[in-house]
C-alpha cells in the first residue's frame, strides 16, 4: 500500500548553523527520509556563500523561497523554480547580499554530490 504524508514546514526545526573550516555558514532541514526518495528539504545559506559547480546522481528541483540565489549566470528570485537532470553539472551556486532559502526536492535517495573544484563552499562578493 502507497505512503501518503503532510507536514507543515515550520513542524521541522531548522538546525544549527553548519560551519566550514572556513567560516561558511549553510544548513539543511529535511522533511523526509533521507534513506528514501523523494527527497524534500530546505536550504539557507548565509550571505554571499558560494557553492561549487557540482552534480548529482539523482534528478533535482529547487525553488526559491527567499533572498536570491545566481545558478551559474543565472539570476533566481523567490518564484522561480529549477530542474537540474541527474549527473548534469551546474553551478556554482551563489546566494546573495542578503542569503537566501530555497525548497530542494531529488527523485531519490542521493549520497551527496560530486564537486568540481577545490573549496565546496566559499564567500565572495555579492552575487546580485
Amino acid at each position: 500500500m502507497g505512503e501518503v504524508w503532510i507536514k507543515h514546514e515550520s513542524e521541522i526545526p531548522w538546525p544549527e548553523w553548519g560551519t566550514s573550516d572556513k567560516g561558511r555558514q549553510a544548513r539543511l532541514r529535511y522533511v523526509s527520509d533521507q534513506t528514501k526518495g523523494p527527497t524534500f528539504f530546505f536550504s539557507e545559506y548565509a550571505p554571499n556563500v558560494v557553492v561549487n559547480a557540482h552534480s548529482h546522481e539523482v534528478n533535482e528541483c529547487i525553488y526559491v523561497l527567499e533572498g536570491f540565489l545566481k545558478v551559474g549566470k543565472t539570476p533566481c528570485y523567490p518564484g522561480t523554480l529549477v530542474f537540474v537532470e541527474k549527473h548534469t553539472v551546474y553551478g556554482p551556486l551563489a546566494a546573495g547580499p542578503t542569503g537566501v532559502k530555497f525548497l530542494n526536492i531529488r527523485g531519490g535517495h542521493s549520497e551527496g554530490a560530486e564537486f568540481r573544484g577545490k573549496d565546496v563552499y566559499k564567500t565572495s562578493k555579492p552575487a546580485e
